[in-house]
């Protein structure tokens, strides 16, 4: 392997729970503390499903009123996230998928 090599490796984890339960405090825990540990070599990548679409408020388990979380933590790590919309393979209108 060539330090070229390792230095472009990209981790891309789907972290589907939320924070707030079933094991998902935990992950999102881990994702934190990998994404900051100053010898991880390579860039991670999450995506989370903020309850499929952006919505009209907030989830609180991902990111406060005050704009704190582990969403916020994750990403202050240096890790990238990503949301998942689920969109019906392309059925659903663009509208909804926005709203």
């Amino acid at each position: 392997m060539t330090a070229l090599w390792a230095a472009t490796v990209d981790v891309l984890v789907p972290a589907y729970p939320n924070p707030c339960c079933d094991g998902g405090a935990n992950m999102w825990s881990a994702l934190i503390s990998t994404a900051s540990d100053p010898n991880c070599n390579f860039q991670l990548h999450v995506i989370f499903n903020p309850a499929s679409g952006p919505g009209t408020s907030r989830d609180g388990n991902h990111v406060d009123a005050s704009g704190a979380g582990p969403l916020r933590d994750l990403r202050g790590a240096g890790g990238i996230t990503y949301g998942y919309v689920a969109t019906g393979f392309g059925d659903r209108s663009i509208a909804v998928v926005k709203a």
